[in-house]
């Protein structure tokens, strides 16, 4: 397995699976609670505060538009604080989405 740092996202832009280095980049808190690879077989957070589309972040909500609902396959960061890059490919069965996270280096 390629290491990295990587999201699932279902199609309505919530994030069901992530490492922490990934979430954290796109701006959202850290799930203190959880383990990130047990999210996806746990309903007990509040999978809102954990959404693309809901994200105080512009450029993330841009992302999600651009790989849920526009299907590109790169988004391209502008903001000094945000990721340089991120990168979907699609789940065909499941209407899920991988996303790499490509954060900049210090």
């Amino acid at each position: 397995m390629k290491e990295g740092d990587f999201l699932i996202v279902n199609s309505k832009g919530d994030i069901v699976g992530g490492n922490a280095s990934s979430i954290e980049a796109l701006s959202f808190p850290p799930l203190l609670n959880h383990v990130y690879r047990e999210t996806i077989h746990s309903d007990n957070f509040r999978i809102s505060d954990f959404n693309l589309f809901n994200s105080k972040n512009r450029e993330v909500r841009e992302m999600a538009q651009s790989f849920i609902l526009e299907k590109e396959q790169y988004f391209f960061f502008k903001d000094e604080f945000s990721p340089a890059a991120a990168y979907a490919v699609p789940f065909t069965f499941l209407d899920w989405y991988l996303i790499e996270i490509q954060i900049k280096s210090s």
